[in-house]
């Protein structure tokens, strides 16, 4: 009766473990399966079931070659032998094409399972869907080794690469260099939106005459590399003189804004010379071409913003000239040093020089600007500043053209300057140009009188202007 009773209660037992085995495997997201030695499925969950269209039952007694392509039985069944001949635990990577054209990428882990005498019986398998995790691994994979905005390789990738082929074996390579020119000048006139064309342009020209055989970067804002293995120095400067013919096509669409590529390359045998010796090499030639055209660079920005401001300014040749004879006359009236009247000339014709960077639409208004519009219209002293820093001829004057509309009661801007804090270059300036500027047609106002123009000038003495300088000047003109 014990005996009965005992049985009885094992055979509850066994049903219970079944039930909640089954119940385990129908509710979990891992798909699992247990084979026997001959490769047949025993015991599968439903999710397995469902991922090949079938039942449970229905896959139940099957094999791999059953159920898979052949080639993904063969795999299979090669893993499962590889578990059971090692009696140990092995992960996987295994992976599906789906009817779509798509790739799933399963982590498997397949194990041995045991009869109570500690003899291998068959196989257990677990499996996870991980095709999202290896996309999101891909995506940081890229996003880490690539530039976000051209889309070539960044500096960390090129690094690597350098390193890798080092561990290839590969000795003979060729490193070229490229430096943009004027890339400043083009963001602060034309916008970062025109500077951003221009180097993907450049990269993409890069990367189209590199090709495969060697690997393009973007190593710095507005510097590029390229590594090339086992070419020779004859098709080294081949290409460069191919890449130079690309970077004057691009630089003809720019219209009047120059830009000039500077670059550098040579090949080294990597057990004579390290890389960064080589590196070091082909930066110090691209450097002294950089030198050599340097001052034609250099001239012709100068000159382009002086075409483009007359070109967006109400300047007209008789102001400009007006206005430097006038800050001439009056800043040695009022003693400045002899050596600033150079200087100041340049500054009296170059002085709204960001407004090169300032919408047609608000540069040419014919009307009353709105709030915005007054704000955006006086962003160009800023503009100005970056664009003369960028100019060597123009760099000594920045500082003037930045606060050459800063008012002599401190209500002026960009940085509400005041008094004696104010150069006196840009004092005497605001007092010639609006003088000027009061007996000169504008579009939206005739001319006054020399008289009308003095009258306004001493109301805003103490003001806008500097008193002692305006009644120097008003003297000076003798109205």
């Amino acid at each position: 009766m014990l005996k009965v009773q005992k049985n009885k209660e094992q055979l509850i037992t066994e049903i219970l473990n079944l039930q909640v085995t089954t119940s385990i495997l129908n509710n979990i997201d891992d798909v699992l399966w247990v084979k026997n030695l001959n490769g047949h499925y025993v015991l599968v969950s439903d999710s397995f079931a469902r991922r090949r269209g079938h039942t449970a039952d229905q896959i139940t007694g099957k094999t791999d070659f059953d159920i898979h392509p052949h080639h993904l039985a063969l795999q299979y069944t090669h893993n499962d032998h590889l578990v059971m001949d090692d009696a140990k635990t092995h992960l996987f990577l295994e992976y599906e094409l789906l009817s779509d054209g798509s790739e799933q990428c399963f982590e498997v882990r397949r194990s041995p399972v045991y009869d109570v005498t500690g003899r291998i019986v068959g196989t257990l398998g677990v499996s996870r869907d991980i095709s999202e995790r290896k996309r999101l691994e891909s995506d940081l994979l890229y996003v880490s080794e690539h530039d976000a905005l051209t889309g070539i390789y960044n500096r960390r990738y090129f690094e690597k690469k350098i390193t890798n082929l080092s561990r290839q074996g590969i000795t003979n390579i060729g490193l070229l260099l490229w430096d943009i020119d004027g890339l400043k000048i083009i963001n602060e006139t034309l916008g970062h939106q025109a500077g951003d064309k221009v180097l993907l342009q450049v990269a993409r020209l890069l990367d189209k005459l590199v090709g495969a055989r060697g690997t393009v970067a973007r190593i710095g804002g507005d510097e590029f590399a390229a590594i090339i293995p086992n070419i020779p120095l004859t098709d080294m400067e081949t290409l460069c003189q191919q890449i130079d013919a690309g970077i004057r096509l691009i630089n003809s669409g720019l219209g009047d804004i120059p830009m000039s590529v500077s670059s550098g390359c040579a090949t080294t045998n990597l057990t004579r010379e390290n890389f960064e010796q080589l590196f070091k090499r082909v930066d110090d030639a691209m450097q002294k071409e950089k030198l050599l055209r340097s001052q034609s660079h250099r001239s012709a920005l100068a000159l382009t913003a002086k075409e483009m401001l007359k070109a967006r300014d109400f300047i007209t040749e008789e102001h400009g000239d007006r206005l430097q004879k006038l800050v001439i006359q009056l800043a040695t009236a009022a003693g400045l040093p002899a050596i600033n009247l150079n200087e100041l000339q340049l500054f009296a014709q170059f002085h709204d020089l960001g407004k090169v960077g300032i919408s047609d639409n608000i540069l040419f208004k014919p009307g009353p600007l709105t709030p915005p519009e007054r704000e955006e219209m006086r962003r160009h002293s800023q503009i100005g500043f970056r664009i003369a820093q960028s100019i060597p001829e123009l760099a000594a004057i920045a500082d003037w053209i930045l606060k050459h509309h800063e008012w002599f009661d401190g209500t002026g801007y960009p940085l509400g300057l005041s008094g004696a804090s104010i150069p006196a270059e840009c004092r005497i300036l605001s007092i010639v140009d609006a003088y000027d500027a009061m007996i000169s047609d504008r579009p939206y106002r005739r001319a006054l009188a020399p008289a009308e123009a003095v009258a306004e000038l001493k109301k805003y003495a103490g003001r806008q202007f500097d008193p002692e300088l305006t009644n120097i000047f008003i003297n000076m003109l003798g109205v």
